[in-house]
């Protein structure tokens, strides 16, 4: 670089010092304005808006405690007969040992394929 161009090179670099101190400043107070808004719309801003006060209902709206009752009395009742039915049944079942038989191996087979089963879930566990 010639000697000549030193002052010019000297008066560009103080512009552009001066045109950095200028964006610096403005950065800082926009900086310092945009944290100022967040805090105050934090102080502002209620955590919980009331549209409209709270009004109880004039009629229950669920269990309906009459229907349940009615259905669950139902279920019960046919739970019930459909025990009393396996119970003669399966009292009668000494009086055919061909059938009892067949009984006792579905259930033996059932008992089973339960172990099998649980035994394959514990392994599947490890």
């Amino acid at each position: 670089m010639p000697v000549a161009r030193v002052p010019e090179v000297g008066i560009q670099m103080a512009e552009l010092m001066r045109e950095a101190k200028v964006q610096e400043t403005v950065w800082q107070l926009l900086n310092s304005q945009y944290y100022q808004t967040r805090i105050e719309e934090a102080r502002d801003t209620p955590t919980v808006q009331v549209l409209d006060a709270a009004v109880p209902p004039l009629f229950k709206s669920s269990p309906k405690r009459k229907m349940l009752a009615v259905v669950l009395g139902l279920l019960a009742g046919i739970a019930t007969i459909f025990y009393a039915f396996v119970q003669e049944y399966a009292g009668r079942l000494d009086q055919r040992p061909a059938e009892k038989a067949r009984w006792q191996e579905f259930f033996g087979a059932l008992r089973s394929d339960r172990e099998n089963i649980s035994t394959w879930l514990r392994k599947r566990r490890r």
